[in-house]
C-alpha cells in the first residue's frame, strides 16, 4: 500500500506531520528536562525519566533525519 494512502494526505501533509511530531519531542524533552531537575535522586521517577528521555531523543533524531531526507 502508498504511504500516502495509509496516512490519507499528500506531500505537503507528511511534511507538517513532520515538524509536529519533532515540534512534540523537542517540548517533551524539555518537559522531562523540567521534572528531572526537580526529582530526588532516591525517587526511581528520575531514573525513569532519564531512560524515557533517551527514548524521545533517538524519536527526535529519526524525525529529523526524516524530515531532512524529505526537503532533498
Amino acid at each position: 500500500m502508498e504511504e500516502r494512502a495509509v496516512y490519507g494526505g499528500g506531500d505537503r501533509n507528511r511534511e507538517l506531520r513532520l515538524r509536529q511530531a519533532i515540534k512534540y519531542f523537542e517540548d517533551a524533552i524539555k518537559d522531562t528536562d523540567e521534572i528531572i531537575d526537580e526529582c530526588s535522586d532516591v525517587l526511581n521517577l528520575k531514573v525513569e525519566l532519564l531512560e524515557q528521555k533517551k527514548y524521545f531523543i533517538m524519536a527526535l533524531e529519526a524525525l529529523r533525519k526524516e524530515a531532512e531526507a524529505w526537503v532533498n
